[in-house]
């Protein structure tokens, strides 16, 4: 594998990381509202 596909390859698996790791910090966030929500009652 070339240089320039490695670094290829490396880039899409980071995008792809960054996209899951925005999923689960909205996720995150909508429990932390749920849990918040709960405890005012």
């Amino acid at each position: 594998m070339s240089d320039e596909n490695r670094r290829t390859e490396l880039e899409i698996k980071l995008m792809d990381q960054e996209k899951i790791l925005d999923e689960i910090f909205c996720v995150i966030i909508e429990q932390w509202k749920s849990l918040d929500e709960i405890s005012k009652k």
